[in-house]
C-alpha cells in the first residue's frame, strides 16, 4: 500500500483526472435510457408502463427492468417538484429493496454492490425524505445516471462518487448518456505527449496498484463531472493562485504541495505541452459558455482552473 495520503485542497476540495478506461462511459442507460429524462411526463410514462403488469408489488416477482424503474420513478417522487411524492417513493424503495435482497447470493448479485449490505442493513435506510437521505441506496443500486438528474439537482453529484474506496467502485454508477466529459477534455491528449514525462516526474510516489486503484479512478470521475456541471461550487475559491494539491506521508508529518500555477510554469518550458494545455483551456471555456451560459470572464477562469486541476490529478493521484 502506498505510504502517503492524498488530500486536494484549494480551500477545501477534491480532485479529478485523466480519462479512465475502467469507468466505462455507456452510450444508452441500459433499457432504461430509451427516451429523454428531462421530459419528465414521459419518463414517468415509460417506467409506470413497465410496471403496469405488475398485480401486487409485494408478492410479484419483479424483472430486473423493474426494478430498475422503481428506482429511477421514486428519484422522480422524491426530487421533482410536479410529481413529488415521497409517500410513493418510500413505497417503491421498499419493494425494490426487498426484491434485491432476495436476489442476492451471499455478498453478490445482480446488485452486486447493494448485496454487500446485506450483512450491513443498518447502513440502508429504510425510509427516506429526500435525495441525500437516499442517496446510498441510488449509488448502490442505478445501472447509470443521466447527466439531466446531475445538472438538475447537485446533490445527485453524490450518486456517481466512490464509496468503498476499493474495486468494488468500479460498480458505481457513471453517466449513461451521449455526454461524455471526456469529449469535452481529453487528457490523453496531453498525457500521449513524450514531454509530459517531465510532468509525470513531479511525482516521485511510484502508482498505486491493486484494488485501491478503483476508488482513485472513481474519485476523479464523479469530481471531473462536477467541475464541468458545477464549477462555482467545486471551486470554493476563484483565486487561480491558490488552488494546489497536497501530499503527505504516513509514516511522518511531511506535507508537500504543488500549486497549480507552478504547474503552469512547468508546462510552458515545453511549446508542445503548452499547446495543448491552451487547446485544453479553450475547450473547456467553450463548454462553460455553450453549456453553461457563463460570461466570458467566468467561463475562462473556471475552465483554467480545471484543465490544471484535471493535470495536477493525473500526475498526483494515480
Amino acid at each position: 500500500m502506498k505510504k502517503y495520503c492524498l488530500y486536494i485542497i484549494f480551500f477545501v476540495l477534491l480532485g479529478c483526472s485523466a480519462q479512465d478506461k475502467s469507468v466505462e462511459i455507456e452510450p444508452v442507460c441500459r433499457e432504461t435510457g430509451c427516451f429523454k429524462w428531462i421530459d419528465k411526463k414521459q419518463a414517468v410514462k415509460y417506467y409506470e408502463q413497465l410496471l403496469d403488469n405488475v398485480v401486487s408489488l409485494e408478492t410479484a416477482s419483479l424483472t430486473y427492468e423493474q426494478i430498475d424503474a422503481m428506482l429511477y420513478l421514486s428519484y422522480i417522487y422524491l426530487t421533482d417538484s410536479e410529481y413529488k411524492d415521497i409517500n410513493k417513493a418510500n413505497n417503491l424503495l421498499i419493494v425494490a429493496k426487498k426484491a434485491i435482497w432476495q436476489d442476492c447470493d451471499g455478498y453478490h448479485g445482480h446488485y452486486d454492490n447493494f448485496c454487500y449490505f446485506q450483512y450491513y442493513q443498518d447502513e440502508i435506510p429504510i425510509i427516506v425524505n429526500n435525495l441525500e437521505e437516499a442517496t446510498i441506496i441510488y449509488q448502490m443500486t442505478l445501472p447509470c445516471v443521466h447527466i439531466d438528474m446531475v445538472q438538475e439537482n447537485e446533490k445527485a453529484i453524490g450518486i456517481i462518487d466512490g464509496y468503498f474506496g476499493s474495486s468494488r467502485d468500479a460498480s458505481i454508477p457513471t453517466l449513461c448518456d451521449t455526454f461524455n466529459p471526456y469529449d469535452v477534455v481529453n487528457i490523453d491528449d496531453m498525457a500521449n505527449l513524450t514531454s509530459y514525462t517531465f510532468l509525470k516526474n513531479l511525482n516521485k510516489e511510484p502508482e498505486t496498484e491493486g484494488t485501491m486503484w478503483f476508488g482513485l479512478q472513481r474519485m476523479k470521475y464523479h469530481d471531473f463531472v462536477y467541475m464541468l456541471t458545477y464549477p462555482a461550487h467545486y471551486f470554493k475559491t476563484n483565486k487561480f493562485e491558490e488552488l494546489h494539491i497536497q501530499q503527505t506521508g504516513i509514516d511522518n508529518d511531511k506535507t508537500t504541495k504543488f500549486f497549480a500555477y507552478e504547474l503552469e510554469k512547468e508546462i510552458y518550458k515545453h511549446p508542445d505541452l503548452e499547446w495543448v494545455y491552451n487547446k485544453m483551456i479553450y475547450s473547456i471555456k467553450q463548454y462553460y459558455e455553450s453549456s453553461l451560459k457563463m460570461n466570458n470572464k467566468d467561463a475562462a477562469n473556471y475552465a483554467r482552473m480545471t484543465a490544471s486541476m484535471i493535470i495536477l490529478q493525473d500526475i498526483f493521484i494515480r
